[in-house]
């Protein structure tokens, strides 16, 4: 008789609690009808149990070629969200890499499509939104995210040559001619994930065309089944019960977008916003990542990395929820000269008061509403609001050519402009500023911001031009929406030399709650 151990999940009076590992002994002859093989088996062989489709020969080829097999053949609680083989082939005709065919996909390409599809606990669907807190009552609907396997020395890039480094960027220039190692922030890589659960639970509108959730991704979120969005894609096969985990099978192939940054540094129409980010861009020394890949290449054979450096943005707050203020030179700037957070953190998650033992890195992200690239040139160039900081601040004529070069000069010169303009549009809570809370977002001044539907880009497909970061979610608009100080009567006082006498007394008349003369007790006559 033959017997064997299996990862089961364990359910109390129908209703799933929690996940737990336990090597429970079942005789093959008796096994359930509803549990599978291994997970490696059911891939192997999707037709054998009916509720997988198609073939799934590359991404098994994926796991054979990273050493992977034996993990997911025998051991383990894992939870994979596969592709099957015509996902990948329209991967292989469309993709960000470039890359035709799996023979063109280098070892750093192939970890990144596999770890970044697995998850290290066996959850069902409906458990995704859960969030645990060290007993078997979880916090239901709270999690929109789960961290991935990918590993940060997964991740190491060699950049070269200052065309691909940030520019009017003191902190780059030591490396413009030798180039450098980095790692996109050394926290955890994250797995977003939509649910009706996450979604219901956050006052974020599920039913109809115009729903939240339909604007987010760009279609109607489907009444047939259980399912959810992993990013901006479906699973259209979920819960196969395996003997170490769960199979949920996507419709496309999932691939990490990477956090805010480095989303909108791939996006095709937010140069200018990417190049603003840039300005805050510092590469700090990492020795913890240059120990791990280190020991990883004497054990594997390959060459060590003398220097390995990850990539921060200067921002009040940051990895672990601090503040990165302190440049690599030691000097300290001030909050007006940093970003409000760091859209390089990929563990970003607002604030939160309470905390407990509850892992708040996975019950919400960030927004960003960025302008794109025409909205920042009506806005700077001739005849647009900002204009005027152009002409105080900037090097060479007010034209489009010289756009890029005037931004830097004004960022250069007066750095607290374009900060106030990036922190006014980046946002703490995804879950606070979806599109059927629009009317509630407030500026930096705690005024209503104005957005509108209307405002978000559509795509040539007729989508929401909305993206999903692994740390928040991206509103590409046609509008650079301001701060409120750079809109108002006296704007020009903030910035105008020669106006910094009205600037003083503006500002000492505010700290002192005396607006121009006219304080609390001042009555208008009729």
């Amino acid at each position: 008789m033959k017997k064997f151990f299996f990862a089961i999940t364990l359910a109390l009076v129908g209703m799933i609690t929690s996940c737990v590992d336990k090597d429970v002994e079942v005789d093959a002859d008796t096994k359930p009808a509803w549990l599978g093989g291994s997970i490696y088996e059911e891939l192997k062989n999707p037709a054998k149990n009916g509720l997988l489709t198609g073939t799934f020969d590359t991404y098994l080829k994926l796991i054979d070629d990273l050493g992977y097999a034996e993990v997911l053949n025998k051991t383990g609680s894992k939870t994979v969200f596969p592709a099957n083989d015509d996902a990948f082939a329209r991967f292989f005709q469309n993709n960000e890499w470039g890359v035709s065919s799996y023979n063109q996909l280098s070892e750093a390409q192939k970890k990144l499509l596999l770890y970044s599809s697995m998850l290290d606990n066996a959850l069902l669907l409906e458990m995704l939104p859960n969030v645990y807190n060290g007993t078997n009552d979880p916090l239901k609907g709270q999690a929109i995210r789960h961290e991935s396997t990918v590993s940060t020395i997964d991740t190491i890039q060699w950049i070269a040559g200052k065309e691909a480094m940030p520019k009017n960027n003191v902190y780059w220039k030591p490396y413009y001619d030798k180039g450098i190692h980095v790692v996109r922030d050394n926290s955890s890589q994250m797995m977003i994930h939509l649910t009706r659960e996450f979604m219901t639970n956050n006052d974020i509108t599920v039913a109809g065309d115009n729903s939240d959730f339909a604007i987010l991704t760009g279609t109607p979120y489907p009444e047939e089944g259980k399912t959810a969005y992993i990013f901006n894609d479906k699973v259209v096969n979920g819960d196969i019960t395996c003997q170490n985990g769960y199979i949920h099978q996507m419709e496309d192939v999932i691939v990490p977008p990477g956090n805010m940054a480095q989303v909108l540094k791939k996006h095709d129409n937010t140069k200018y916003f990417s190049h603003i980010l840039d300005y805050f861009a510092v590469p700090y020394y990492d020795a913890t990542t240059t120990q791990q890949y280190n020991d990883w290449a004497v054990t594997n054979g390959r060459t060590t990395i003398d220097s390995i450096y990850q990539v921060r943005y200067l921002s009040a707050r940051s990895q672990g929820g601090e503040a990165l203020t302190r440049d690599p030179y030691r000097q300290t700037l001030s909050t007006s000269q940093v970003l409000g957070y760091d859209p390089g953190w990929n563990e970003y998650h607002p604030a939160v008061a309470r905390a407990g033992n509850l892992d708040i890195r996975i019950m919400d992200v960030g927004a960003f509403f960025v302008p794109d690239d025409n909205a920042v040139r009506q806005y700077f160039l001739p005849g647009g609001a900002g204009a005027y900081l152009i002409d105080i601040y900037g090097d060479k004529a007010n034209t489009p050519e010289n756009l890029t070069e005037n931004l830097d000069s004004l960022h250069s010169k007066n750095p607290q402009v374009l900060t106030a303009f990036t922190r006014n549009l980046m946002k703490a809570s995804f879950s606070a500023t979806v599109p059927s809370k629009f009317s509630s977002i407030l500026n930096d001044a705690s005024e209503n911001m104005g957005m509108q539907l209307s405002m978000v880009n559509k795509k040539e497909n007729g989508k929401y031009d909305i993206s999903f970061a692994n740390n928040g979610a991206i509103y590409v608009i046609n509008e650079l929406v301001a701060p409120d100080e750079y809109q108002a009567v006296m704007a020009p006082a903030s910035v105008y030399p020669d106006m910094r006498v009205m600037n003083w007394a503006v500002q000492d008349g505010v700290a002192n709650g005396d607006y121009l003369g006219w304080t609390s007790s001042t009555t208008c006559l009729p």
